[in-house]
């Protein structure tokens, strides 16, 4: 097929300047989840900081950390709070109409109140 670019497994992802700090500078390490837009999570393959472009995998199952006084049961959907950088089983914050969080996947295991990680299949 002529229109046929790859598997889509993969993304590269310009980190871009988040405008706040001195030098605006984002840094990603190996195995970050990553919000790309309103609605991809993707995980970094490799490290960066701001201009540099990252592959973010977009499938697969990872562990990541979780807001630990959320109760997620196995085959829950979850999403990505990418301020706080966890995992919750919240769509949103609750408080306010700016902050959404992303779906990211699916919970692969339970994990109760006080369990810091879960294991997320991606949604990609």
């Amino acid at each position: 097929m002529k229109n046929f670019v790859k598997s889509g497994k993969t993304i590269a992802y310009l980190i871009p300047d988040d405008g706040a700090s001195p030098a605006g500078d984002i840094t990603i390490l190996p195995g970050e989840a990553v919000s790309v837009g309103n609605d991809m999570v993707g995980i970094a393959t490799v490290g960066g900081v701001t201009g540099d472009t990252i592959n973010l995998d977009l499938t697969g199952v990872y562990t990541l950390d979780k807001v630990s006084a959320d109760t997620i049961a196995q085959g829950d959907k979850v999403y990505y709070d990418h301020v706080n950088k966890k995992i919750t089983d919240a769509a949103d914050d609750a408080g306010s109409s700016v902050v959404t969080f992303r779906w990211a996947g699916w919970a692969c295991e339970t994990a109760g109140n006080g369990v810091t990680s879960i294991d997320v299949k991606l949604r990609g």
